[in-house]
C-alpha cells in the first residue's frame, strides 16, 4: 500500500525537501494536505500554532522537526532542522515497515477512502512529468556553463554543474543526487535547452521543457 505524508507548520525550505523526497519515493509515499488522510506527519515544533493542529493525530505518527534535539525528544520520532533529504529518506524507509499494518486499520471505510487510484492524478505535475518530460531516461550535458549570477545554486550543485560541462550524466541520476534542488536543475537545463546548449549522450541537442498553454512561468516549478 502507498502511505501518505503531510506537514504541520513547515517552512518553505523544509517543505521543498519533504516533497522532493516523496517524489523519489512515489511508489511508497504520497503527499496529502488533510490530517484525516495522512499516515504520517512532519511537525515543526519551533514554530507557533502547531499544538492545536495536532489534535486527534496519533503521537506515534508524528515526526518532530527542531533546531535542537531537546525541543523534539518528547516525540517518538524527530529530525534536526534544516531537514536533510537523506535523513528523511532513512526515516520514511524505517517507519514504512512499522506503520503499514496500523495504517491499514486506521483508514476510512472503502466508500470514503482517498487513494492514488481515485485522486485526479492527470492534473498533478508528478504524472505529467513521467509522461512528457523530454529528459527522463536520457543523459544530459551542458554545452556552456550556466550563469550563476542568474541561478543562485546550492553548494551541493556546483560540482555537478562542473561535471555536466565535461561529460553527459543521466538526468535521473541528477535528481537522485540533488533531491532538494529539482526545480533549480530544471531551470538551468531548460535555459540551456532553449539556447540549443543542452546535449544528449551523443552530442545532439535536447528540447526544452514543454509549457502547456495557460500555465505561465512554468508547469515545471514543481514545489511552489
Amino acid at each position: 500500500m502507498v502511505l501518505s505524508l503531510g506537514a504541520i507548520n513547515l517552512d518553505a525550505q523544509d517543505l521543498v525537501v519533504a516533497k522532493s523526497v516523496l517524489r523519489l519515493r512515489s511508489a511508497e509515499w504520497s503527499w496529502v494536505d488533510a490530517p484525516q488522510e495522512a499516515d504520517l506527519w512532519l511537525v515543526d515544533v519551533d514554530r507557533d500554532g502547531y499544538q492545536e493542529r495536532m489534535t486527534g493525530l496519533a503521537p506515534e505518527r508524528l515526526v518532530a522537526l527542531a533546531l535542537r534535539a531537546a525541543s523534539a525528544e518528547r516525540f517518538a520520532h524527530w529530525l534536526i532542522k534544516p531537514l536533510k533529504a537523506m535523513h528523511l529518506m532513512r526515516l520514511l524507509d524505517s517507519l514504512a515497515r512499522a506503520i503499514v499494518p496500523q495504517a491499514a486499520q486506521d483508514r476510512p471505510s472503502p466508500a470514503k477512502v482517498v487513494t492514488p487510484a481515485t485522486v485526479d492524478i492527470p492534473a498533478t505535475p508528478s504524472v505529467a512529468v513521467a509522461e512528457v518530460h523530454p529528459w527522463r531516461g536520457r543523459k544530459v550535458m551542458l554545452g556552456r556553463a550556466p550563469n550563476l549570477a542568474r541561478f543562485p545554486v546550492s553548494a551541493e550543485m556546483l560540482p555537478w554543474l562542473k561535471a555536466l560541462t565535461s561529460a553527459p550524466i543521466p538526468y535521473d541520476e541528477l535528481l537522485a543526487a540533488l533531491p532538494m534542488d529539482v526545480s533549480m536543475i530544471d531551470s538551468i537545463l531548460d535555459d540551456a535547452a532553449r539556447a540549443g546548449k543542452l546535449l544528449d549522450g551523443d552530442g545532439g541537442a535536447l528540447p526544452p521543457l514543454p509549457r502547456p498553454a495557460g500555465m505561465a512561468g512554468g508547469f515545471w516549478q514543481r514545489f511552489k
